[in-house]
């Protein structure tokens, strides 16, 4: 980790240390995490409904919604096999670390993103293994024909939704395309579909859309003509932003990242697109822009 910052030593004006330490940008961030973060309230979205605050149960729907069916249920395998041959204390080297991280997580107030249980991963896929090695060791044509089934799902729902990998929902979730009814933010929508945006303005001959976007890029870098609209990110001020009128928006094409349209990015107690929630799109880009006209 120091050597990613370049061996640097230095003071963290934050923690008010009186020595230097190695890599003082590292716990600066990590401090800012924790103390500012988790004070200021970043509103979230999950099921339908938007909090400030967060829910116990965010993690385990978003663990439940944005992980291959499959991996799930060669985990749940895997789990109730370790128990049952290696009992609690043996087994717990795997399960242990995936319950506590789990827990962690949710007793925190930041849920906005599946992302943010990722070290949680690796112990439910050895679990996931360890399920499909207890399989193979019953030899039976039927239980590892199950087994390959499981395997090739996997496999097959991931390669189908290239290059959308940033979308994935399961069957639970009813797919991609249902995704954000469920959840969003980074679970859907980080701002990777303007390429798709400008080949479809194209495709329908839009020379310039009213743009609400969710992500850091220039839009113009990918040579998408637009008017900016309010945005989480970027375009949150300016003469451009204050003109827009949320209750009668101007005719014209609109595109609308999922997260802002769901979330409707809430200013000053104010719903910016709650018009758009009532209008029925004419397309969507990829999985995280809907197309109005």
């Amino acid at each position: 980790l120091w050597a990613v910052y370049r061996f640097d030593v230095g003071l963290v004006p934050d923690l008010a240390l009186p020595f230097h330490i190695k890599a003082p940008f590292y716990p600066h961030r990590l401090w800012d995490t924790f103390m500012v973060i988790e004070e200021q309230p970043k509103p979230a979205y999950l099921l339908g409904e938007i909090s400030n605050r967060g829910w116990w149960y965010y993690f385990p729907v978003a663990l439940g919604v944005k992980t291959p069916l499959p991996t799930l249920i060669l985990a749940t395998i895997g789990g109730w096999l370790a128990v049952r041959r290696a009992g609690l204390r043996r087994s717990s080297v795997v399960w242990v670390p995936l319950v506590l991280f789990l827990g962690m997580a949710m007793t925190g107030r930041i849920t906005i993103g599946y992302r943010h249980v990722l070290p949680a991963l690796p112990f439910l896929l050895m679990l996931a293994g360890y399920g499909a090695r207890g399989w193979e060791t019953a030899v039976s044509r039927q239980r590892m024909a199950l087994l390959g089934l499981l395997v090739g799902w996997a496999a097959f729902r991931t390669i189908a939704l290239f290059p959308h990998q940033e979308a994935y929902f399961n069957e639970l979730a009813g797919g991609p395309p249902n995704g954000d009814s469920v959840l969003v933010d980074s679970n859907i929508d980080w701002g990777q579909d303007l390429i798709l945006l400008r080949e479809k303005m194209a495709e329908l001959g839009i020379e310039r859309v009213n743009l609400g976007y969710f992500g850091t890029a220039p839009p113009e870098l990918y040579d998408v003509a637009y008017w900016p609209l309010p945005g989480f990110i970027r375009h949150t001020a300016g003469a451009e932003i204050d003109a827009y009128n949320p209750y009668t928006p101007p005719p014209g094409w609109y595109a609308i990242s999922a997260t802002s349209l769901k979330l409707g990015l809430l200013l000053q107690n104010q719903d910016m697109y709650a018009y758009f929630q009532q209008q029925q799109p004419v397309t969507r880009v990829g999985y995280s822009i809907y197309l109005f006209e």
